[in-house]
């Protein structure tokens, strides 16, 4: 239940513009495989926390391996990639609808620090945070990028 409330919490309905649809935390996390789906609502919980597989396998009470079988059974993908994956939505969430800064959102959403959240956020979005937060994205190369 608290997690139904969490996700209900920072999600949108219907998000602006140019953001996908589609969430992460409401659609591809649900899985009819209960330990899987534990582990991910620990994840989508934790974000700030220490979210490696051995972690990870060690709650679930499952070897790593068998974890990361059950992931792409039930889920598509690895556990590592569902964490990168949980963590930049959430960022990405943070950049539109809060005025955070950077580092803020960074160690909400269980990044080192701003740069490593700017360059795993430009591999998966394809722009950088503050292009994204500023609705610019898509239009790539703007000069004088406050996250660099």
């Amino acid at each position: 239940m608290p997690t139904l409330v969490a996700v209900g919490m920072v999600t949108y309905l219907k998000r602006p513009g140019s953001q996908a649809q589609v969430s992460l935390f409401t659609t591809t996390l649900r899985s009819d495989q209960a330990l899987v789906q534990r582990v991910i609502d620990h994840v989508i919980s934790h974000l700030d926390g220490d979210l490696g597989v051995p972690r990870l396998a060690a709650f679930a009470g499952v070897s790593e391996r068998h974890l990361s079988r059950l992931f792409v059974e039930h889920v598509g993908r690895t556990p590592s990639r569902l964490v990168r994956d949980a963590r930049l939505e959430a960022a990405s969430q943070l950049l539109t609808g809060t005025p955070e800064p950077l580092a803020a959102i960074a160690r909400r959403c269980g990044f080192a620090s701003a740069e490593s959240l700017r360059r795993a956020f430009v591999a998966w979005a394809g722009v950088s945070p503050s292009q994204f937060r500023s609705g610019r994205a898509g239009f790539g190369g703007i000069v004088g990028d406050m996250d660099r």
